[in-house]
C-alpha cells in the first residue's frame, strides 16, 4: 500500500526517451531540464503572470455548502453573479449603506471594477458607484429568463416564485437555445 510516487516522469526515464545531451540534470536529482522548460519532481514548473482570478461555477460552490465558511460562498456567489452583470440590468445592492436598495445599470467598467446604479430613494433617483461584487441581478415574478448555470442550464423561461436565493421558473418549450 502506500501512496504511489508523484512522479510522472522521473530523471531517467526522460534522459532515455530525450537523449543526455538534451536533458540537463539539477540538485536535487529530481530536477530537470528539456527544452528550456523545468520540471520538478517530474511535473512542469512555469511561472506566469498572464492569469485571470479563478472564480468557481456554482456547482462547485455547491459542494463547500456545509462548510463553516457560509460567508466565503456568499462572497464568491456574489463574484460570479457579478460577472453576468450588463447595461440596463436590474440589480440589488447586497452589501454597504446601500445593502437592499435596487436599480438599473447605467454604466459598467470592468477594468475600473465599478457599475454606476441609478436608484430611486426616497430624495428621488441618485447615480451611485458601486463595485460589481456588491451587486446582484433582481428578477421578479413574471422576468422572462435564460438559466445560465447549474440543471436547467440553457433553459428559458418565466419567474413564477422566487424568495432571492432560489427562483422558480417555468420553462418556455417553443424557445430556441
Amino acid at each position: 500500500a502506500g501512496r504511489p510516487s508523484k512522479l510522472l516522469l522521473e530523471v531517467k526515464e526522460a534522459i532515455q526517451l530525450f537523449g543526455s545531451d538534451a536533458v540537463k540534470v539539477h540538485n536535487p536529482p529530481t530536477n530537470f531540464t528539456y527544452l528550456r522548460n523545468w520540471y520538478h519532481d517530474g511535473f512542469l514548473y512555469h511561472v506566469t503572470h498572464d492569469v485571470e482570478p479563478a472564480v468557481p461555477t456554482i456547482e462547485e460552490l455547491a459542494l463547500f455548502q456545509d462548510c463553516a465558511a457560509a460567508e466565503d460562498i456568499v462572497r464568491a456567489q456574489n463574484q460570479i453573479a457579478s460577472l453576468r452583470l450588463k447595461l440596463e440590468d436590474r440589480v440589488i445592492v447586497t452589501s454597504g449603506e446601500l445593502l437592499g436598495m435596487t436599480g438599473t445599470i447605467t454604466s459598467i467598467s470592468e477594468e475600473a471594477n465599478e457599475a454606476t446604479v441609478s436608484i430611486d430613494a426616497k430624495e428621488g433617483i441618485m447615480d451611485v458607484v458601486v463595485p460589481p461584487i456588491h451587486l446582484r441581478k433582481s428578477v421578479r415574478v413574471t422576468d422572462r429568463v435564460h438559466v445560465a448555470g447549474g440543471a436547467g442550464d440553457s433553459r428559458v423561461g418565466w419567474v413564477v416564485a422566487g424568495d432571492g436565493t432560489e427562483l422558480h421558473v417555468l420553462e418556455d418549450k417553443t424557445a430556441q437555445p
